[in-house]
């Protein structure tokens, strides 16, 4: 691994760190409160509409990987919600990946009841032979 650090640095950046940090439904969050924080934005008059050109500006820079596909497959745009609640339910299970990754236990079966199956069928296998 240390081979793959030290050759291509911007490789490993931009396939593996970039990817684990990017979830959208934090990041996008952050922006928003971000900008609800700023001066610029307490003193204005048109608060909701800096709202919503933040909000259409994180959408938009959404559609710039898929755009192409929308304009070759027009009527595949009944699916672009769906692809972006793909994108933030992708973004919220990076993130409970993130806090539960050194969970390593075995949760999802009883593994004493499914030795004791085990053991009960190796003995049927030796009074049929």
């Amino acid at each position: 691994m240390a081979h793959t650090w030290q050759n291509y640095p911007w490789s490993v950046y931009s396939i593996y760190l970039s990817q684990l940090v990017s979830a959208a439904a934090v990041w996008d969050a952050l922006l928003v409160c971000t900008l609800r924080r700023t001066s610029f934005y307490l003193a204005s008059d048109h608060q909701s509409l800096l709202l919503a050109l933040m909000v259409g500006w994180i959408l938009f820079s959404k559609m710039v990987k898929i755009a192409m596909h929308f304009v070759r497959h027009p009527s595949d745009i009944v699916w672009l919600p769906a692809y972006l609640a793909f994108a933030y339910f992708h973004s919220f299970i990076k993130v409970y990946c993130l806090f539960t990754f050194c969970d390593h236990n075995w949760s999802g079966r009883n593994l004493a009841d499914l030795d004791s199956v085990m053991e009960k069928e190796k003995l049927k296998l030796k009074l049929v032979s």
